[in-house]
């Protein structure tokens, strides 16, 4: 192309048919491996909605450079900064720093066209083949100027990211100076159908914290935890675009070269041959017949879909590209400079000869009062080093162990510091709240349902919170103007978690035959399309030394598709209709005895999430040998309720009642009565007390208040 530069073939577009074409491209490439495309869609419609145009948007963007030779002030190397921030839960995705080291291997081969299958390449494309003299070098300084590893490790429930760039809210460091790249353990596809393993940000990324990439950890090199198709090449891929790389089937969009998805320049770069869609498996294709000359797919090409195994190559026209882009002012060239390899310690590696860091054995930092955790000193140093630790609430407080076991007698939020000394200096790491502690309660005898009546009769939870999360409300519910609410609203900040925990349930009592179920009431609106808050749900069988994630809420909102309602900010229940049934299975719990549930409100800038009538259902033996199970389906009521002499039943006929019980908060029977529908209470003390009634084959659970 005699060194020209292709500028935007496209800029005459309408919008309308720029957002169709972006439209039908998201849809049908839902099967896709690669989220960069889908991203790319959305942050340019986002960009138009906020009044900015096609020409600005794509300015300088979609380049086509065939000849390096044009390109002033170049280099003959380049080395770039990398950290890896690994975002876990203490699970299989927590990866280690030897899976980390075999990636950048193989990303670094790859570059350097020096991986070791280079001989399986086509021996059509052979000739086009190339490598970059490139060298990607965890940082060895982190933006402040400490000492790092390159790694940095996150414990959040974002390693399951639901959303694009949700990730990296936790942690960025400034894109102009590091490759930013997230380790989760899932990706959501907001398409629904296929399996993103990766995305990046294109070069002309205007958000600096946003800039990088995000793969899945099973897909992160070769070796330990690394899918076993994974050979490492998922990150070669997405670092292609991260420098300017587009897929060999980008016609497949409609956009750059609109009715003519197989133009011979869809990616921008000559010597790639066009694809009608993406290449999967290793089968040779020949998907564009009307390009010229015509030639066959490139099925190794690093940035199409093949097998990883079958990817090998990138050519000579895709280095140009990326060799522009490093070399651009407005894109990568400063991230290679000599003073940003002083700066993040990559050209003197020797500089840095210590690094505080610290691991948790377990998978968790909420535990009861009384536990106890195990913390092991992790920190690098060329020299042998002491520790010294301080532990805010723990016993003992200090040590100088470098695993130490440390109890948390009472509840509250901790703080952690390691300051890590070796003959020649000290480094300090300080976490605030980095402990949780929450109370021991008494355990509830199953079934058992809190009606959240007022702060001093409900039962006690831990409810962690600031301005925003979890409280008491006594204006909201699902049966009466009491409930807890995850207080939330667009001034809050997005992908915040907000834990509640319950009290001990004991499931000893549950029927052979049947499955105990933990139950609320919730209501939800969300306030846009485009966000909505979450909740998860996990159980603990030891008191919060560990937790297995059981459930996940994301309804969009309790109203019905179509609702007018559905979109309204500061949304609060009006009335019975606004509330739906949650139910989580327990089947795994079956006969603990003491099983705590934990709910976390999963923020993004949206409304407040309500949950009503916690409880826990089945079949139960009772004290009297009767196997009966809670009915969800009949709304009994109580009343007077808080009351002095009596109560009455509502809701349900006297000659379908077989019996009914009232026991105390700890499941002590009180008081039997055969089937009336009024009952003296006045010979009780004050108190809580839960009065369940039967029917032939089933029964149900209410709360009330003796003053």
């Amino acid at each position: 192309m005699n060194g020209l530069i292709y500028k935007e073939v496209y800029l005459d577009m309408t919008l309308k048919i720029l957002l169709t074409s972006l439209s039908v491209f998201v849809i049908s490439f839902s099967y896709g491996q690669c989220g960069t495309d889908q991203l790319d869609s959305l942050n340019l419609i986002s960009h138009l909605k906020d009044g900015g145009t096609v020409e600005t948007y794509f300015y300088g963007r979609n380049e086509l450079i065939q000849n390096y030779r044009n390109i002033k002030n170049k280099k003959n190397s380049y080395i770039i900064p990398i950290v890896f921030h690994i975002i876990h839960e203490n699970g299989l995705e927590n990866i280690s720093e030897t899976q980390i080291q075999d990636q950048l291997r193989i990303l670094n081969e790859d570059f350097q066209r020096n991986n070791i299958d280079t001989s399986d390449t086509d021996p059509y494309f052979k000739s086009r083949a190339s490598g970059m003299n490139i060298e990607f070098k965890l940082a060895k300084r982190d933006p402040k100027g400490r000492c790092t590893i390159g790694i940095t490790r996150h414990k959040s429930w974002l390693t399951d990211e639901y959303e694009y760039d949700a990730v990296k809210s936790i942690v960025s460091w400034d894109s102009k100076r590091y490759l930013n790249v997230w380790i989760v353990n899932s990706i959501h596809n907001p398409r629904e159908q296929g399996t993103i393993l990766g995305y990046s940000t294109l070069p002309w990324r205007s958000s600096h914290s946003l800039d990088g990439v995000v793969i899945r950890s099973d897909f992160c090199g070769s070796i330990g935890t690394a899918n076993q198709k994974s050979k490492g090449r998922t990150l070669t891929h997405e670092v292609g675009h991260w420098l300017g790389l587009y897929h060999p089937f980008q016609g497949q969009t409609g956009v750059f070269f609109p009715n003519d998805a197989c133009n011979s320049m869809n990616d921008f770069v000559d010597d790639t041959p066009p694809a009608l869609e993406p290449n999967y498996g290793c089968t040779e294709a020949n998907s564009c017949n009307t390009d010229n000359p015509d030639e066959k797919d490139n099925i190794h090409n690093f940035m199409d879909y093949t097998n990883e195994n079958c990817q090998n190559m990138f050519t000579q026209g895709q280095v140009n590209r990326m060799l522009y882009y490093l070399n651009h002012e407005n894109y990568r060239k400063q991230i290679h400079s000599e003073e940003n390899n002083k700066f993040t310690g990559v050209e003197n590696e020797s500089t840095c000869i210590l690094t505080s860091s610290y691991d948790i054995k377990g998978s968790s930092t909420i535990i009861c009062e009384g536990n106890s955790i195990e913390f092991k000193n992790i920190s690098k140093s060329k020299h042998p080093f002491l520790s010294d630790w301080t532990f805010y609430g723990g016993f003992p407080n200090k040590s100088y162990f470098d695993n130490p076991i440390i109890k948390y007698p009472s509840s509250g939020y901790f703080d952690i510091e390691l300051i890590s000394i070796n003959a020649l200096i000290k480094d300090t790491l300080y976490n605030t709240n980095e402990i949780i502690v929450f109370k021991n309660q008494e355990l509830l005898k199953s079934p058992n349902i809190d009606s959240v009546n007022s702060p001093d009769d409900t039962l006690s939870y831990f409810m962690e919170r600031d301005q925003f999360g979890w409280q008491y409300s006594n204006k909201y519910g699902s049966q009466d103007s009491s409930c807890l609410v995850a207080l939330n609203d667009s001034s809050n900040k997005a992908y915040k978690q907000y834990s509640l925990i319950t009290p001990p349930y004991d499931l000893t009592n549950i029927a052979v035959e049947e499955t105990p179920h933990f139950y609320f009431d919730y209501a939800y609106n969300r306030p846009t399309y485009g966000k909505y808050e979450k909740l998860r749900i996990y159980a603990s069988t030891n008191c919060g030394t560990t937790w297995e994630y059981i459930s996940l809420l994301d309804n969009y909102s309790t109203f019905k598709s179509g609702d007018s309602r559905v979109g309204e900010y500061n949304w609060t229940p009006k009335s019975q209709e606004d509330w739906l049934f949650h139910k989580v299975s327990l089947s795994k719990f079956k006969y603990e005895s003491d099983l705590i549930i934990r709910i976390d409100f999963l923020t993004n800038r949206g409304n407040s999430y309500f949950i009503d009538n916690l409880g826990v259902e089945g079949y139960f033996i009772d004290n009297l040998g009767i196997s009966s199970k809670i009915i969800d389906d009949i709304k009994i009521q109580i009343y007077p309720n808080p009351s002095y002499s009596f109560i009455m039943i509502n809701g349900i006929e006297t000659n379908t009642i077989q019996r009914i019980r009232i026991t105390n908060c700890v499941g002590q029977n009180i008081k039997h009565n055969r089937k009336e529908k009024k009952i003296d209470i006045s010979d009780l003390p004050a108190g809580v007390y839960f009065l369940t009634l039967w029917t032939k084959d089933n029964f149900k659970m209410k709360k009330f208040i003796k003053n």
